[in-house]
């Protein structure tokens, strides 16, 4: 379903009275949600705003979600309500942290660009302030992001992502040149004191990366050729296309399609096992790797094109000789050779736990899958998997009482925060660390799953957006309001007997969108 602003009609502003029941009927979730969340909070690190001042800024600032399912409905508000921890203030405009305390791995002012897509495609929906373009620009601009120490980032797609919600054309071709020079920069890739190096083999068409530099230290397949680098290495080049045709940088625009179609040819030849049924890290020797990640989804995340012979792949997300485990998905398929679940060693360990980094990539990719057409959704895959990562958001303290939690990985067997306990175990960690150093951990999205991916918004920076929503059909109604899109503010409203209404607040008044 496609609406466009032009279209809609006068006569739709009365059906405003029609539907003005469903935004009144709408409950105050923030309300609701967000006192309990700074009851049981232990607030130990403050950034620019504070629990005091989130109710008031969540209720400004971000969309309010309801649905029949409260556990999703609950882990919503509270991801929006750790969210605004990491909003930090630098010289020149906003930042986005990852971690609260200070880590010492960390860039300038504490920013980590690992998980920097996560933080924009999530905080693309917060109004009220450019966040996540202040961020970008910081990043581009001062950030480790394109040298030693760099971790694996799309800061084009990112962008792209963004101007999709805003519309600010001429604000985002501003970072165009940063973007041409960090594209640049990691296809000339750099050396890592001789150990390994980063960047593009020119004979394979692929990149090289080590699995820690794309956040995954650990992990069972290692230094290679790796689906996640080389598919946000697509999307980076599709991004840039589609900014130097918005300056009609013609010459630009076919280098970056050229270097768009080399990397989709490669990624399929390469990179995908057809005896596996998956996207695999294929070693330097050219030699595949015989394990199944999540980041294996990492091409449908970026929108590599792909026919439905590719569609086996997303069997392994429900099975438990694949990814499915009774408390979220492992980051590698469980039969793998060498899969553990181990409270020793290092506390951030990709061989075994399931992380919500990767569960993002996963179900935005199943998404992105099931709304473009795919099959393998019968069951309703989507909200079950959504809604086994909404709880994962809890922890049970020494008291026994249940509180919201992130934190950052988690035993997909018993729901246990394993670095945590790891941290807690090891003198010399608990020593080193600061004190709760994952709590409300800010490395992947959730929000924006429910967004996009549950209620279907799929927005477009010329103010159009299309519907195509993975919510149960059971479900009697859902709403998503004060959604900005493109200037305006949209409220969406679902019921069994009406179906999908959306409406444009108008001040006092609405107006109906078809």
């Amino acid at each position: 379903m496609r609406s466009r602003h032009a279209m809609t009609t006068v006569f739709s502003i009365a059906c405003a009275v029609a539907s003005a029941w469903m935004a009144e009927a709408a409950a105050d979730t923030w309300a609701t949600y967000v006192p309990a969340f700074n009851r049981t909070d232990e607030e130990l690190y403050k950034n620019a705003i504070p629990n005091s001042a989130a109710e008031e800024f969540l209720r400004a600032n971000a969309p309010s979600f309801e649905c029949p399912d409260k556990e999703i409905e609950r882990t919503y508000h509270f991801r929006w309500w750790t969210y605004r921890k990491h909003l930090r203030k630098a010289a020149g405009g906003w930042i986005v942290s990852e971690f609260l305390p200070p880590v010492g791995w960390a860039g300038p002012e504490g920013t980590i660009n690992c998980a920097s897509g996560h933080h924009v495609r999530e905080g693309r929906w917060l109004s009220g302030g450019n966040f996540v373009y202040d961020y970008l620009r910081f990043l581009l601009e001062r950030g480790r992001t394109r040298e030693r120490g760099a971790y694996a980032w799309w800061p084009a797609t990112s962008l792209g992502d963004w101007l999709d919600v805003t519309g600010e054309t001429e604000k985002a071709l501003s970072l165009l040149p940063l973007l041409k020079e960090n594209f640049a920069a990691w296809e000339r890739g750099w050396s890592y004191g001789g150990w390994f190096w980063i960047g593009k083999d020119g004979e394979r068409n692929l990149f090289a990366i080590t699995d820690g530099y794309e956040g995954t230290e650990m992990s069972l397949t290692g230094v290679g050729y790796r689906p996640l680098v080389n598919a946000a290495m697509y999307g980076e080049a599709k991004a840039l296309e589609r900014f130097c045709r918005l300056v009609k940088d013609v010459s630009g625009a076919d280098f970056y399609r050229g270097c768009a179609a080399a990397l989709e040819l490669a990624v399929k030849r390469q990179l995908w096992d057809s005896e596996k049924r998956f996207f695999l890290t294929m070693r330097l020797d050219g030699v595949r790797t015989p394990v199944r990640e999540l980041h294996g989804y990492a091409p449908w995340y970026f929108g590599l094109p792909l026919d439905r012979s590719y569609d086996c792949a997303f069997g392994w997300l429900t099975r438990e000789d694949g990814f499915f485990a009774p408390k979220g998905l492992a980051f590698p398929e469980r039969s793998a050779k060498g899969f553990v679940l181990a409270y020793e060693g290092h506390a951030c360990q990709w061989n075994g736990p399931s992380w919500p980094l990767a569960t993002s990539v996963a179900l935005t990719a199943l998404g992105r899958h099931l709304q473009s057409g795919g099959k393998g959704d019968s069951s309703g895959a989507f909200h079950r998997l959504l809604h086994q990562y909404a709880e994962q958001h809890r922890r049970t303290r020494e008291d026994g009482t249940v509180v919201p939690w992130i934190d950052e990985n988690v035993n997909p067997l018993t729901g246990d925060w394993m670095s945590r306990t790891i941290i807690l175990r090891t003198p010399w960690m608990r020593e080193w660390f600061f004190r709760e150093r994952g709590k409300d951990y800010n490395h992947s999205t959730f929000c924006d799953l429910v967004i996009s991916g549950l209620v279907g918004f799929i927005p477009h920076s010329d103010g159009t957006y299309d519907l195509r929503p993975l919510a149960p059909k059971g479900w009697e109604s859902f709403s998503l309001h004060n959604l900005r899109h493109c200037g305006r503010i949209l409220d969406i409203d679902y019921s069994r007997t009406r179906g999908l209404v959306v409406t444009e607040r108008l001040g006092e008044r609405q107006r109906r969108l078809d």
